[in-house]
């Protein structure tokens, strides 16, 4: 069975706004909506994405695509260690 002209257009644009605008389209799929060709395209664009980002990332597990800098700062506060700031406090000036 061919898929429907408003589920492509739906799968187009769910790929497109997870790629550019993920926080939009996560708040368009949290509301209500009701069962259309068009939403579940934008589901399965957004899981396209999703699923080609982790196969080019060699990732299994997407929260391993945090920022390295984010990681080894949580690192620090879990274990109390003092960063190495060597900035000027707005005193010092």
């Amino acid at each position: 069975m061919a898929a429907s002209e408003n589920y492509l257009k739906g799968f187009n644009h769910g790929y497109f706004l997870q790629k550019y605008e993920p926080d939009l389209l996560h708040d368009i799929l949290k509301t209500p909506q009701v069962d259309h060709d068009y939403v579940a395209g934008l589901t399965d664009g957004k899981s396209e994405l999703d699923k080609e980002v982790l196969k080019e990332t060699g990732r299994e597990n997407i929260n391993d695509l945090k920022d390295p800098f984010e990681k080894r700062l949580n690192a620090q506060e879990d274990k109390n260690i003092p960063t190495n700031d060597k900035g000027f406090d707005k005193d010092e000036r």
